[in-house]
């Protein structure tokens, strides 16, 4: 008893402290999550504080006399020039309240290219006044506002911050304004600069104007259709978004939990005001794997070991206290084999639920603050070492399509994409290197200019990266230099470049914990001119989440038999070689950092389950009733016919079985070591052997223990020990 009072009290204890840890891990990554909200919030209320007082100041000159009607135009284009975050300004009077030979008039000038400025008088194609103008109407009926968000023609998404201004001479408190002043603000430079925002999350944000409407969403089409938070509460049916969206637009600031729609984990989802605009921004934060995923593991298998032995403990001591008798000792053995097999099955589910994590020197981005950290490091280290100046080639991959040729090669189909900017990237070569690839098939599929930039025509035929573009390219980029025939041009302009890639890799990966491995499939990425030192930088602008569990960069209809992707994402790996590849001053010939894109899978276990241990189920069984067969007693040993040759027998066709089997999965994964699926193997080899000896030992009358009760006691630890065995080396393998 005091043994299982010893476990029950470790059990406890253990169970507490892992409840302690867990809570204070979701507590702080909470308050970084509210605390990221805040700095958000704070940091968009100073940015678009930093527009308002332009504004205002032109409806007070309008108001007090000082600009005249014939100079809004210049002075528009002065504020333009002066202010790069304003996307235009124009100003809109009342009917007739300009001329009175003009009904509406409405002139506005907006920004076009970096430099030029465009006049539009919007009052000619407009009816500004009309009652769906709410941009229009609302600041003329309660004041200076920040409007709802829209889109332009163009496509882009703007919101206006509109000042009402009032006829020179007229006192604001009595009279009605003549008209509004507004400035238009593009939305797109609020996601910029978010994303720039130094702060370590792996999930996202997204801010919602006063009416719900998203102004800023890593989902583009929910900007540009002017869906709401509502809407998609409605259609998911999602009362925690709902009740968000009501205390979002009353401006108050907390945080629900939550499922995330991306992911499909639960979340948290901490929003705060930003109070000049009315608007919210909210932050979605995982509530997944918040510490070590190892030490979580271990914390479990640690609880479920002391329930264990507590259990074992408990059953021993009753059993103890009713007199020995055969059934006694069956119910004894059947429950210790059935608390073994839970436990397996529980170890199972742990290790699915928190599967191990290697370390292998990898630097995970998973978001810009943490690209820009990494990447601000490596340029102080460059410079320490006196290395050249890197270069940094913004570079993207999409996956289409993953198939495993064999145990260690993996064929992947996909996209890749690379960003050049004039002056930046003067006389670089365009393309990449796969250098794990064997025979890849690279083809350029588009090329076009940046920056409006006319679109540049390649020959998509070519196979080869040394040969992506031939002579005929003549474009905006300016002159081609070619070294040689076989070298790829170097050029000096804004363009991308998209390339289909077919590849087989060959990779090393891990079958250790079959059939509950998961493994990494990735992508190694070097820089054409990879003696330089040109660093491969991951486009995260390019896609809609950076969360691995959101999987970024990978087809939504990927399919892999067998496997289920988990997590995709880019990582940097720190990697050095004994040769400098006959080039002089090769640079990355000591821990240069390469771009990886990995894609990390999980094996489903139903089809190892169907194809491995329901036949060891079988076989074990098998070999229990032939075990049970041994009998000398009187009619049952008549009606058994109990032979040893025939155990013998028998067991050798059960071990033929299995070495077939075993020999099947050898070929199938080639593993440098014993797998987890294996040792049941050896258990059942083992096993087969013990029944064949037991049949001997006991036809012969050899061994009092063998004879006892007519071979009793092989019979009652046939599954104790077979169970405590699979128990052992499962927790052995997953600890």
């Amino acid at each position: 008893m005091a043994g299982f009072a010893l476990a029950l009290v470790i059990a406890v204890t253990l169970t507490m402290r892992h409840r302690a840890a867990e809570s204070r891990a979701h507590e702080a990554a909470l308050a970084n999550a509210l605390s990221v909200t805040e700095k958000a919030a704070a940091a968009i209320e100073l940015r678009l504080r930093a527009l308002m007082p332009e504004t205002q100041a032109i409806a007070d000159d309008l108001s007090r006399g000082k600009l005249k009607g014939d100079d809004l135009v210049e002075h528009f284009k002065r504020v333009l020039r002066d202010h790069p975050l304003v996307h235009g300004v124009g100003v809109a009077y009342e009917p007739y309240a300009y001329d009175k030979g003009v009904r509406l008039h409405a002139p506005f000038v907006v920004r076009q290219g970096e430099k030029a400025a465009r006049q539009v008088r919007l009052g000619d194609s407009v009816d500004y006044t009309a009652f769906t103008a709410r941009w229009y109407l609302e600041p003329l009926l309660n004041g200076a506002m920040w409007t709802e968000p829209h889109s332009a023609k163009g496509g882009e998404a703007l919101a206006e911050y509109t000042v009402p201004f009032y006829r020179p001479g007229d006192d604001p408190a009595k009279a009605a304004p003549i008209g509004v002043v507004y400035a238009s603000y593009a939305l797109a430079d609020i996601k910029r600069f978010i994303a720039a925002l130094d702060v370590n999350i792996s999930g996202h944000q997204y801010v919602v104007s006063r009416q719900g409407r998203f102004i800023v969403h890593p989902r583009n089409d929910l900007v540009r259709s002017g869906k709401t938070l509502f809407e998609l509460a409605w259609a998911s049916d999602d009362i925690a978004m709902y009740s968000l969206a009501i205390r979002a637009i009353k401006g108050e600031q907390a945080h629900i939990d939550h499922v995330d729609a991306v992911t499909g984990e639960s979340a948290w989802i901490g929003f705060a005001p930003i109070a000049s605009a009315g608007w919210s921004v909210a932050t979605v934060l995982s509530k997944g794997h918040l510490s070590d995923v190892n030490e979580e593991r271990r914390d479990f298998l640690h609880i479920l070991l002391a329930a264990l032995l507590a259990t074992v403990f408990l059953t021993t001591f009753v059993i103890l206290l009713w007199p020995f008798t055969m059934v006694i000792a069956w119910t004894g053995a059947t429950l210790v084999s059935v608390y073994c097999a839970v436990a397996v099955g529980t170890i199972w589910l742990i290790a699915i639920a928190f599967p191990m994590e290697k370390d292998g020197g990898a630097e995970k981005i998973v978001n810009h603050s943490k690209l820009e950290r990494y990447l601000a490091d490596y340029e102080r280290e460059s410079v320490r070492l006196k290395a050249e100046t890197p270069i940094f080639v913004p570079t993207g991959v999409f996956i289409q399509s993953i198939e495993f040729a064999s145990s260690t090669n993996v064929k992947v189909t996909g996209y890749i994409w690379q960003k050049y900017r004039k002056g930046v990237h003067r006389g670089l070569s365009r393309g990449f290197v796969l250098p794990e690839a064997d025979e890849p098939v690279i083809k350029t599929v588009y090329h076009r200019g940046l920056d409006g930039q006319s679109d540049v025509t390649a020959d998509s035929g070519k196979g080869s990266v040394a040969a992506l573009f031939d002579g005929s390219v003549n474009d905006a980029c300016g002159e081609m230099k070619v070294a040689h025939n076989d070298s790829p041009l170097q050029r000096d302009c804004a363009e991308l470049i998209g390339w289909y890639f077919s590849a087989t890799l060959r990779q090393n990966f891990s079958y250790e914990q079959y059939p509950f491995d998961s493994q990494d499939v990735w992508l190694r990425l070097w820089h054409q001119d990879f003696d330089r030192n040109v660093v491969l930088v991951p486009d995260l602008a390019s896609f809609e989440f950076t969360n691995p569990a959101a999987l970024p960069g990978v087809e939504q209809d990927f399919v892999l038999p067998g496997w289920k992707p988990k997590g995709s994402g880019f990582e940097y790996r720190r990697h050095g070689y004994n040769t400098n590849f006959g080039i002089e001053r090769y640079v990355g010939q000591d821990s240069f950092p390469e771009l990886y894109y990995s894609v990390h899978i999980t094996r489903e276990f139903l089809g190892p389950f169907v194809l491995h241990f329901l036949p060891q189920i079988v076989v074990a069984m098998l070999l229990f009733a032939i075990l049970l067969m041994g009998s000398k007693e009187g009619e049952k040993a008549k009606w058994l016919g109990f032979a040893a040759k025939d155990i013998l027998r028998a067991s050798s066709v059960l071990v033929i079985v299995l070495i077939f089997a075993h020999s099947a999965l050898r070929q199938t994964l080639f593993s440098a070591s014993l797998v987890y699926l294996e040792y049941f193997y050896l258990v059942l080899y083992l096993s087969c052997i013990f029944v064949s000896f037991n049949s001997i030992l006991f036809a012969t009358g050899k061994g009092r223990l063998f004879q006892y009760r007519d071979n009793l006691l092989p019979k009652l630890l046939f599954w104790p020990v077979v169970a405590g065995a699979i128990f052992a080396i499962t927790l052995a393998s997953f600890y």
